[in-house]
Formats: C-alpha cells, structure tokens, sequence
C-alpha cells in the first residue's frame, strides 16, 4: 500500500495552501498592484461628477464615492468604519476643500501616503493646516448669517469656480498617476467638459443683463455662489438644514428684510428651505424660487448631472424674471 500523509500533516497543508493562494488574491486586488491601475475615491456627490467626466474612458481606473449619492454637504459628516475602509483602498481622494470635508485632518492622520486632491486648490501641497484653519471658521456665527464660511467654499455652484475645481482636478490625478497615457485622457476630458459648461456660461451671461442688482434672500449659503455670478444682491443669507431651528426673532428679521430692501426674491432648497419660504411668502407676497444646491444625486449621477440641474436652476431665474 502506497504511503498516506497522516491527517494533522494534512490539516496543516491544507491551511497553509488556504493562506498562500488568499495572500495572492488579496495582493492581486490591491490598487497599486492591478496593472499600474488605480482607485480613486471622491468625498461626495459634486466631486464625484466632476472627477467622473475628467477619468472619462482612462483605463485602470476605479472611481468610487465615499458617501451616499443623497448624503448633502460634508460639514458635519462623521467618518464611519466602512468609509474608512474604501479610503485603505485608494490611491488618490479627491475632495471639494474648502472645510467642507471636516474629516481630512483625520483621513491624513490614519493613511500617510493617500494623495489627497483639492479641487478648490490649485496649489495640492501640504494645505491641512489650512483646512484646519476653515474647519474652525466654519462654526463661527456672523450676524445675518450662520454657519457661514471666512470664504464661501460651495465653489461647484459659481460655474468659473467649477472650471477651476476641474483643472485642479485633472491636474492633481495627473501629479499622482505615474501613467503617461492616462495623464494625456485627464488633460483632455478636462478640456471637453470645460467646453460643455459653455452652454451655461453663456445662459448666465444671458440672464445677467435683467438680474444685475436685484436684490435676494438665501436660504441655503450654496446659492450664494450662483446669485453673484448673476451680479445679484444678497441682503440676507439663513443657512437651513435638516437640524436648524428657526426663531420667531430670524422669521421676523426676514420679513423686514423683505419689506425694506425691495427683495425681488427668495432663493432656496425646497427640502429644508421650504417652510420658511413660503413662511415669509404668506407675509410678503414675495416670489421664492426653489433651486438646486447640487449637493445630493436626487436620482441622478449620471455624468452630465452638474449640467443638466445646474441649467434647470438658471432657467427658472430666467423665467421668474
């Protein structure tokens, strides 16, 4: 009879071979190892559509969104495990900058060597001391005005601000990508989308030559950015989200805000801004536009979303006036 390895020996085998052939699996699926391929992750829905449109058809690259596509903006976001385990898998993240992303000082603290990009930098270089600094100022209150920014870091919603974001962008995954062929797809699918938005550059400059000096109400600091670019007036800026409490004092400083500055309307995001809008409505008689801060999918994150929504909102302030 032939020899038989005896069953411990066996056992032994077995699970050495199990841990061997999981070694090469789990090294096989590691970024940096797939091919010169990378991960890219994006820290939520703005910096998702941008960044898709400029990796465009570069092959070897996986893009994934740190939070849900319904998420909103990241201010008080709190990491949780599972988004620290999509960040272990990238090799670049990209983010909008700003203080927006509260959380970066502790993605740099937990991955040393993640690339990080900032879309509202065009300098990507050590810039967490100055994330820090906007994060502090993000939780200071101005009169008028709450949880409001030193500068407004919405930029997505200003399409010259976007244009930025996105040859920061393309330049940042150029910096960190070591393929050249891929570097070459960046630089020219940040061209094109570029040359997309022109249809919107031009429907704003439509709409500034009857908007220039009207004055507004902004329920929501995002629109901010947009009703500049339209040479708008804003006398008064809420911040509404899901957790802010309004006082029977801020309805009422509205209201004279209304009736004293000749307020053509109040602009707003109807989930949170609604209440208050019509609110101040019913005692005013003031027009209120509902408008997209392009915070959240809403179903959509196809990859012309940034220009589909962002022309739907220029249209109704084209209309209303």
């Amino acid at each position: 009879m032939g020899r038989r390895i005896k069953k411990p020996v066996f056992v032994a085998l077995l699970l050495a071979g199990i841990v061997l052939v999981s070694g090469v699996f789990m090294y096989a699926a590691t970024p940096s190892t797939r091919g010169g391929g990378l991960t890219v992750v994006s820290s939520f829905y703005p910096m998702y559509i941008a960044t898709e449109n400029i990796i465009g058809e570069a092959e070897g690259i996986t893009l994934k969104n740190l939070s849900e596509p319904e998420t909103g903006c990241l201010h008080d976001y709190q990491l949780t495990p599972e988004d620290m385990k999509t960040l272990k898998t990238a090799n670049i993240f990209v983010v909008n900058g700003g203080g927006i992303e509260n959380f970066i000082s502790d993605v740099v603290s937990e991955d040393k060597d993640l690339k990080i990009v900032y879309a509202g930098h065009e300098d990507n270089e050590d810039h967490e001391e100055h994330e820090d600094h906007e994060d502090h100022e993000d939780h200071e209150d101005h009169e008028g005005h709450d949880h409001s920014h030193e500068e407004n870091a919405h930029y997505w919603m200003s399409i010259p601000l976007y244009e930025e974001q996105i040859d920061n962008i393309a330049k940042g995954l150029a910096a960190a990508d070591p393929d050249e062929k891929r570097r070459t797809v960046y630089e020219k699918n940040a061209k094109a989308y570029k040359d997309k938005l022109k249809e919107l550059s031009s429907l704003e400059e439509e709409i500034k030559e009857t908007s220039e000096g009207a004055h507004v109400i902004i329920f929501h600091e995002a629109l901010e950015l947009l009703s500049e670019d339209l040479g708008m007036e804003t006398v008064y800026t809420m911040d509404l989200d899901e957790e802010r409490q309004i006082s029977a004092k801020e309805v009422a400083e509205v209201i004279e805000e209304v009736k004293n500055n000749d307020v053509r309307f109040i602009l707003a995001e109807e989930t949170y801004g609604s209440e208050m809008a019509e609110r101040v409505k019913e005692e005013t008689g003031v027009s209120v536009l509902y408008l997209d801060p392009l915070t959240r999918a809403n179903g959509d994150t196809s990859a012309f979303a940034y220009i589909k929504k962002m022309k739907d909102n220029l249209l109704k302030i084209r209309d209303a006036l």
